[in-house]
């Protein structure tokens, strides 16, 4: 799994972050420091093979599965890609960490091997 991460200068926002590759595994650090907000994300789980997964979303720098509670949970289904906005955006205070698991909440130790999403923020 790679992550790339792109600085823009303009009023809209200016962190891009998209997954490399298709595979995510249980539990993946994105930026592990500073504050900020995440305005969009693009969650694209059209090639999952029928399977429903969970987009977890963490204000920390690192977490556990099966301890860490989440901050924010989205289900997303099948053969499918969904776009998730804020106009005030989800505020970072610590870091910003995802997970990408088969269950909600906090249990979990399966990664999807087909699935693709795209951060936006500052």
């Amino acid at each position: 799994m790679s992550v790339t991460s792109n600085k823009h200068l303009s009023d809209m926002p200016s962190m891009i972050i998209e997954s490399g590759s298709t595979a995510v595994g249980p539990d993946v650090d994105i930026m592990t420091t500073g504050t900020g907000r995440l305005y969009s994300m693009k969650l694209d789980n059209s090639t999952g093979g029928g399977s429903v997964c969970y987009f977890k979303v963490y204000d920390a720098k690192s977490v556990t599965l099966g301890t860490t509670e989440p901050d924010f949970i989205f289900r997303c289904t099948s053969a499918t890609i969904h776009t998730v906005s804020s106009k005030q955006g989800l505020k970072i205070d610590t870091g910003l960490t995802v997970a990408l698991s088969d269950e909600g909440g906090k249990s979990s130790s399966t990664g999807f091997a087909s699935f693709k999403y795209t951060l936006f923020g500052d």
